[in-house]
């Protein structure tokens, strides 16, 4: 069904070119290179406890999980960044390996 109506409004092209924007992550560079993972998560691992971290990381995954999904391929970038950088303060605050 969907293939049909994607040939009826001719866009094959466009789900092709869809698929390469989906992979935003390899293309995405930071606005500031200066910009750590903890200022984008607005963490302060020196004042906020573990279990502070972890509820501020949660709130945070909540929002950009379902962004990700977005249409507007820029809160869909912004999305993935922010997801990336929740994973590395989860992995460096919350759940050391």
């Amino acid at each position: 069904m969907l293939n049909k109506i994607f040939n009826l409004l001719g866009s094959q092209g466009k789900r092709k070119s869809i698929r390469k924007k989906n992979s935003l992550r390899d293309e995405w560079a930071p606005e500031s290179p200066t910009v750590s993972p903890e200022e984008l998560c607005e963490i302060d691992p020196g004042t906020m406890s573990r279990e502070a971290i972890r509820k501020q990381l949660a709130v945070l995954y909540k929002r950009h999980n379902n962004a990700v999904s977005s249409l507007n391929p820029e809160l869909r970038a912004e999305a993935l960044q922010m997801l990336d950088a929740i994973v590395e303060c989860r992995l460096r605050y919350v759940d050391p390996l």
